[in-house]
């Protein structure tokens, strides 16, 4: 038997997901109704993210999607057939093609990494050399070729998650299916496994369901996305428009938690600050959110622009990246991205004066320090900026990049 390299697959079939329901017993003899009627589309391809807070039932659905929970009604259809109806050894072949990844990673602690790998080719019956070519090939892809004897305890996080990618993508799955699987990862370990996910799905086609409660991960990831709120969906759609425009009040909170913007009474204070300006607020989004305009419009009218709230955590991952991008000149300015969303540090206060283009010193001994691309402005204007850049880190660091000097 000889395995094809990971299979392209046709854009455009989809997994339609029709009034599904599903309630647990109680031990007092009640119900709880978990999953209350919830219905998706999702096209072949798509990263495919389902965000809810801790208890909407965001992992009893995506375990009904291949019936390691039995949904009481309802339907999960892919490609025309309903996976509810399959008999025993059809859904074991649909789940053969399903692979999935969890939070705690599942590994085998007493098997190596070759083994954990290898266990569902086994349970196929693969011949032994194919076994070995295929783990070879899937080693290469999650970037572990090294550790191919290792065992769990002696690999980081991150790496115990790639090896888990490793498994759910041995048997050449059309779909994974991701419950929480960064949840347990730090910010920089999370954001490496999200992009091997994005080049999972670009180079291969996999459509790739991604459960999470962590919006910056849909952010980062997902071209689509729907927020599940007590057992019902309470919005979708793709994640430009849901972000740029929440309707739903669960998603506002979501959402806002990413992109910060004043409240009501930090503008009546600012206002009552600047009596003599203009104070306006600037969304950014699609591909104009890379537009370095505001320093267009200093350069072309000569207008004073003070920048005074943005969020703080762009910031903060911006400067990740130039400490990254600048560690072989440990005391240099590196230019980090002329775009108008990387501003604001809790070092200089809430309300900063800093340009849109900035130089991040690395190396210093305070660690990393601002300089303005262009000058720090007066107030006789204000801006306050909020950014809507769906692929935000990755951009960044090809960005920097680019413009190092």
């Amino acid at each position: 038997m000889k395995f094809e390299t990971l299979r392209k697959i046709e854009k455009m079939a989809y997994i339609e997901i029709r009034d599904l329901k599903k309630s647990f017993s109680l031990k007092d003899g009640g119900n709880i109704e978990v999953l209350k009627g919830i219905n998706l589309d999702i096209d072949r391809g798509d990263i495919y993210g389902i965000v809810g807070f801790s208890g909407a039932g965001k992992s009893t659905l995506i375990r009904c999607l291949n019936r390691l929970e039995e949904p009481d009604s309802g339907s999960v259809s892919v490609n025309g057939e309903n996976v509810v109806e399959y008999p025993l050894d059809k859904l074991l072949q649909f789940r053969s093609e399903t692979g999935m990844i969890f939070q705690q990673f599942n590994l085998l602690k007493a098997k190596n990494v070759y083994e954990n790998i290898a266990l569902p080719l086994k349970y196929r019956g693969t011949p032994r050399q194919d076994i070995k070519s295929r783990v070879a090939e899937l080693l290469q892809i999650v970037g572990l070729e090294d550790k191919v004897q290792a065992y769990p305890s002696q690999l980081s996080g991150g790496q115990k998650q790639r090896v888990a990618i490793a498994r759910a993508l041995a048997a050449n799955p059309k779909i994974i299916l991701s419950d929480e699987a960064t949840s347990a990862l730090d910010p920089q370990t999370t954001d490496s496994i999200l992009k091997l996910l994005k080049q999972l799905n670009r180079n291969f086609g996999i459509t790739i369901i991604l459960i999470t409660h962590q919006m910056n991960v849909i952010q980062q990831i997902c071209n689509k996305v729907a927020v599940i709120d007590d057992g019902l969906i309470a919005e979708q759609g793709t994640t430009f428009d849901v972000f740029a425009h929440p309707k739903a009040e669960i998603t506002k909170r979501f959402v806002s938690g990413i992109f910060q913007t004043p409240t009501v009474e930090e503008v009546k204070n600012l206002k009552a600050r600047t009596k003599d300006t203009v104070l306006l607020h600037l969304i950014f989004t699609g591909e104009k959110a890379g537009d370095s305009c505001i320093a267009g419009i200093i350069k072309v009218h000569g207008v004073d622009v003070n920048i005074v709230y943005n969020d703080p955590e762009l910031y903060k991952t911006a400067l990740k990246a130039a400490q990254k991008l600048g560690s072989e000149d440990k005391t240099g300015w590196i230019k980090v991205v002329p775009q108008p969303i990387v501003m604001g540090t809790e070092d200089f206060g809430r309300y900063s004066t800093v340009a849109p283009s900035f130089y991040a010193k690395v190396g210093s001994g305070k660690g990393p320090q601002l300089h303005s691309d262009y000058f720090l402005l007066d107030e006789r204007a204000l801006i306050t900026l909020s950014a809507l850049h769906v692929s935000f880190v990755n951009e960044l660091l090809e960005s920097a990049e680019k413009v190092r000097q």
